[in-house]
């Protein structure tokens, strides 16, 4: 709504001249010279024009870039204890690892995402040890999540009540920073 009215205040800019030229000229008479009047329409009706191309194309930029999905990568966040990397293919398939020492839980499977949004649907998950592989028997759950990616592009804040508290207690629900690795 704030770049339309931008678009309808630069118009009235581009055209203002034009009417108060009009207005100044001979208001008794009629324009002693059409052909200049029709000059100067035509000139800022082109520059209106150009104008709208440009903040459409300025528009259909940011409406693009504003869809693109940029999670892709691999992300790692760290505590003391232990690690948990989230990594999101373009294939859109999807895997989150939590590793502590020898052992590691891991949910794997699909997602869809949006600009802000990842809906992650598991397929598989268990826990691995260096004796042990136990699969989970119905791993079949959906968790959704936010995410942004920070302005320097190598972080990845992600917020969900659905991903479980790690071995030291983090709570995901309130955000968390990954790494890009």
């Amino acid at each position: 709504m704030k770049k339309l009215s931008l678009l309808l205040l630069a118009s009235l800019l581009i055209l203002g001249p034009v009417y108060s030229q009009v207005i100044d000229s001979n208001d008794n008479s009629e324009m002693e010279d059409d052909t200049d009047w029709k000059e100067q329409g035509k000139k800022a009706l082109d520059e209106t024009g150009k104008f709208f191309k440009k903040a459409g194309n300025k528009l259909k930029e940011e409406i693009n870039n504003a869809s693109e999905i940029t999670c892709y990568g691999t992300w790692v966040y760290q505590t003391k204890g232990s690690t948990s990397t989230l990594i999101c293919n373009e294939d859109g398939s999807m895997e989150f690892k939590r590793k502590i020492g020898g052992e590691t839980d891991y949910w794997s499977g699909t997602f869809t995402a949006t600009f802000k949004v990842i809906s992650f649907s598991i397929t598989s998950a268990g826990r691995k040890t260096l004796i042990t592989n136990n699969k989970s028997e119905n791993p079949s759950q959906t968790w959704k999540f936010t995410y942004s990616v920070q302005d320097d592009g190598n972080s990845l804040r992600v917020i969900s009540s659905d991903i479980p508290t790690d071995f030291d207690g983090t709570d995901f629900s309130k955000g968390v920073i990954f790494t890009k690795k």
